[in-house]
């Protein structure tokens, strides 16, 4: 797989006294603002939270990704990364006028909190450097990890804690009488809030905490809990507080707001929950949406006038503008672009053929919207730290016969430079004027008016809290969205009189609205909060309430300047390993122990590993073959840089099993692999499918053991694989669905390549993941095969036989289509394989429940019905000598460590060999993983 970051991107690197912000070419003025940021957030908070980092924090400034976010890691390094493109006021995380400093305090708020280690965890990190071992507080619950950074994001008047709408998460709950119980914030949920939960309710609860017993006590808890056991950590807050957190988490449910819901309550027109947005109306009364759960790909949505069950038009992945035109629905998403970043481009569905068709390719485009005679198309695109308008000729666009790039764009116009951000531009019914989310570093958000041409063609709408996802009604008035009551987002009316400007709230659900339009009676449509997410609602016509003044806008904050000379980056400073990881493993029946090391430089360019692992018992009847102090190792490095990636690896590993001999009895064999592989992989990753290719040279030197003798053999030549996925995995997926998996390897070997004789092999995998008929049930089926020929010590042998998994499509060995439960592990060998795997897999129940801050969640349990049949053999095959299993699974899938999802199955099958080489058995199993 490619690294991190797209490689046509030249990352520098700029110095200041506590962080290296590296940045690549078009950053320039936004890592500058960047640097001076850090340090002022740095001077500020290592006070607040009484700590200060050993070494500088690396920060990865990247404008590669059109979804704004952040991210950090504290192993082996202190490593930030900011995704430059700036979040629209509409968005969770849009409370901010200023970006760059918003998601950065947040960010260095986690370096800050996990970035500890005390008691024990110090010798820890003596021992085993800058591992996970070392910092317990990596072991955390995700609330009380992204709630203190949250918390800490907003103690300057803006962020999340300020917002309505994102305190609304836990209001509604707590109006419903359905907060969520701790457990189920810990990590893993999947229902609505999902991943928003352990944010919302984790800064809440600290909040809480703050008014309720002084700040300096979350301090001291982030103290006392980096010096705990990982994952045994709730028992800190009885030493700071006084209180168990359990009692503690209980006062804060008591503090919740229980008011009522207001009256006279909008109707909901959907009931899809978790993401509805770009709700749009079409001159025939139905309404065009986007929609996002956790059962299905995401799509866009047509729901016709008076219908109860939107109809599914497309797939859309991301995307937050729509345009109905007469012939064509235009949209943005998002797409994998180079293997690395998403970033966002135009689509055109045609309205007549049913058919979408991609507009622009790499011009980072969002928010489209089609003037009413379709000739011009207003459009924002992404920049690092800003977002600007664009006009577009739209028939221009639309004639193309290839996707345009973005210096093929017919820009009529343009609005904005770096400090701007744009969003959700929208015509006027006359097509005169546009109307457009705005703000600027340091100013207030605001509402502009815009002729044709992109100058000021109006009063603006200006006022404190954020206004957002404006439209035009047919009088010429705009309905908008805006928070500045305090409260989550309420619809208010703007209404122009000659040179003066006239704002009314309109509709304040308790809820929230987002993304108002005017239906032809008069109502209101608009995408409203629940605790099931975001759903369409309409509202009767409601009496506006008192005006509200427009405010005037702030001084704009002027840029910074560099602060420190600019320098090319480099990898070698991060390259270096910070720790190993001790492991502990059962293979071939045996215990093994030994450690792990890997490292990477902080762009990911390269990435290295190395391990090794002894024998501790010897519970195989080959473990006396095998000389008791000889290690398995293994070691490997790749240049990530490039969409190929080069690689070089080398292993020696030993593997015990027992095969069949002539007179059916069980013979202990020790086969050890000393091999090296050179090669490269290509990964081609798009949003609905990926596949990959590979080659390489591969050199080995196998020595087979009996009790009798040792066959040594060198098998070295060229291989070859190639792999390819469209099955997808949805929230409440138990299984790989709607898709298929295919994979096909193949080797050859010749004594010009170094090997002892002539060999070639070849395997085929294909899997299908097929609707059951119930909601996520799958019926999954596998048809594999392998054959090799040539000489005898030379081709491989395949084995067959077992309970372990066959998971990874595109793997060289033995046992890669090896799964015939009911049988002993690798039982079978030959030549040939020749293997169906079927299984019904039918989910039983979501639980969603943990059990206090334990490290463990129960998110799902299902079953499965399997039948397995297949043969191997080398000299011949007949039907009768196939060999048959039945049986049946019962697995959980569960979320370990408050983030690691793991499947646990326990299984029993019967197997029979049509043989009679092997007598029929029962055998009963716990495995790891799932099958395939």
């Amino acid at each position: 797989m490619a690294g991190p970051y797209d490689p046509v991107l030249r990352f520098h690197t700029l110095a200041t006294p506590h962080f290296l912000i590296h940045f690549h070419d078009g950053e320039d003025e936004a890592a500058a603002r960047l640097a001076a940021t850090a340090e002022r957030v740095h001077d500020l908070l290592t006070v607040e939270l009484s700590h200060i980092p050993r070494a500088r924090t690396h920060v990865v400034l990247v404008h590669q990704d059109d979804r704004p976010n952040g991210s950090t890691t504290v192993v082996p390094w202190n490593a930030i990364e900011i995704d430059a493109v700036p979040p629209t006021g509409a968005d969770s995380i849009g409370n901010t006028d200023d970006w760059l400093t918003y998601v950065f305090t947040h960010e260095y708020a986690h370096v800050l909190h996990l970035d500890r280690s005390a008691g024990w965890a110090v010798l820890a990190r003596a021992l085993f450097g800058r591992t996970v071992i070392g910092f317990p507080n990596l072991s955390l619950p995700l609330w009380q990890i992204e709630g203190f950074a949250t918390l800490v994001e907003s103690e300057g008047g803006e962020g999340r804690l300020h917002a309505g709408d994102f305190r609304e998460i836990v209001d509604a709950g707590a109006r419903a009488g359905r907060m969520e119980p701790l457990d189920r914030v810990n990590g893993g949920l999947i229902a609505w809030p999902s991943g928003q939960g352990w944010y919302a309710y984790g800064a809440r609860f600290q909040e809480f905490l703050v008014a309720r017993y002084g700040r300096e006590r979350l301090v001291e808890l982030a103290d006392r809990t980096a010096a705990r056991i990982p994952f045994i950590t709730s028992g800190a807050f009885k030493a700071v507080y006084g209180k168990s957190l359990g009692e503690l988490w209980n006062e804060f449910e008591s503090t919740a707001p229980t008011a009522p819901n207001a009256p006279n309550a909008p109707v909901p027109l959907t009931r899809l929950g978790y993401i509805v947005d770009t709700p749009r109306i079409d001159t025939d009364g139905s309404i065009w949406f986007s929609a996002a759960d956790a059962h299905r790909f995401p799509g866009l949505y047509r729901l016709p006038p008076g219908a109860t069950e939107p109809r599914r038009v497309t797939s859309r992945y991301g995307g937050s503008g729509l345009s109905l035109g007469r012939d064509v629905v235009i949209f943005d998403q998002l797409e994998v672009t180079r293997g690395a970043g998403l970033t966002s481009d135009l689509y055109a569905f045609d309205r007549r053929t049913g058919r979408t068709r991609r507009l622009t390719r790499g011009a980072r485009l969002v928010d489209p919207d089609l003037s009413p005679d379709g000739t011009r198309l207003a459009v924002v695109r992404t920049g690092p730290a800003f977002r600007e308008l664009l006009l577009l000729d739209a028939a221009a666009l639309l004639r193309m016969s290839a996707p345009a790039a973005a210096s093929a764009l017919p820009v009529l116009a343009r609005r904005g430079d770096e400090l701007d951000v744009f969003a959700t531009p929208r015509w006027s019914p006359d097509g005169a004027r546009l109307v457009a989310e705005h703000r600027s570093l340091g100013r207030r958000s605001e509402l502009v008016i815009l002729d044709d041409h992109l100058t000021p063609a109006g009063p603006g709408v200006q006022s404190a809290g954020r206004n957002v996802t404006p439209a035009w009604t047919a009088d010429g008035s705009i309905l908008f969205a805006s928070d500045r009551d305090g409260g989550p987002f309420a619809i208010y009316r703007a209404t122009f009189y000659s040179a003066t400007l006239s704002i009314t709230r309109v509709l304040a659900p308790s809820g929230g609205a987002l993304s108002p339009a005017s239906t032809s009676d008069g109502r209101i449509l608009f995408v409203g909060y629940s605790t099931a997410g975001y759903d369409l609602f309409v509202s009767a016509v409601i009496a506006p309430v008192a005006p509200t003044a427009p405010v005037a806008p702030t001084a704009p904050v002027v840029p910074i300047a560099p602060i420190a000379p600019v320098a090319p980056y480099s990898p070698y400073p991060s390259l270096l390993p910070r720790g190993w990881l001790p492991t502990v493993e059962r293979r071939d029946d045996r215990w093994r122990v030994g450690g792990v090391a890997a490292g990477s430089d902080v762009l990911g360019r390269h990435a290295f590993a190395v391990s090794a692992s002894w024998a501790v018992s010897n519970g195989h009847p080959a473990a006396s073959l095998v000389p008791g102090a000889r290690p398995d190792w293994a070691g490997s490095y790749a240049y990530t840089r490039w969409q190929l990636v080069p690689y070089v690896a080398a292993q020696d590993q030993t593997s015990l099993f027992q095969l069949v001999n002539p007179q059916g009895s069980l013979v202990p064999v020790a086969q050890r692999e000393q091999q090296v592989d050179a090669g490269a992989v290509r990964s081609f990753r798009r949003v609905r499918w990926s596949q990959s290719v590979l080659a390489a040279y591969h050199a080995s030197h196998v020595t087979t053991s009996t009790a009798q003798q040792d066959e040594p053999s060198n098998r070295s030549g060229v291989r070859g694989a190639w792999t390819l996925l469209t099955a997808k995995r949805y929230g409440y997926s138990i299984s790989p669905e709607d898709g298929i998996a295919a994979g096909i390897t193949g080797e050859t070997f010749r004594p010009g390549l170094g090997s002892d004789g002539s060999g070639d092999a070849l395997t085929a995998d294909l899997r299908a993941y097929l609707p059951l008929g119930l909601r996520h049930g799958v019926f999954a089926v596998r048809a594999a095969g392998a054959l090799s020929r040539g000489d005898a010590g030379t081709r491989r042998l395949f084995l067959l036989g077992g309970d372990n998994g066959n998971l990874a499509l595109g793997r060289f060995g033995n046992d890669t289509i090896a799964l015939l439960r009911g049988f002993d592990d690798d039982v079978f060998a030959g030549t040939h394989v020749a293997l169906v795997n079927v299984e019904a897999r039918l989910p039983l129940g979501w639980p969603e429940r943990g059990w206090g801050t334990w490290p463990a969640f129960l998110r799902a349990v299902h079953a499965t019905a399997i039948a397995d049949i297949g043969n191997a053999w080398t000299s011949g095959a007949s039907w009768s000598d196939r060999k048959t299993s039945l049986g049946g699974e019962l697995a959980a899938d569960v979320v370990v460590g408050f983030g690691l999802p793991l499947t646990w199955s326990v299984g029993a099958a019967w197997g029979h060999d049509g043989s009679g080489q092997v007598p029929d058995q029962r055998r009963v199993y716990v495995r790891l993983g799932s099958s395939f």
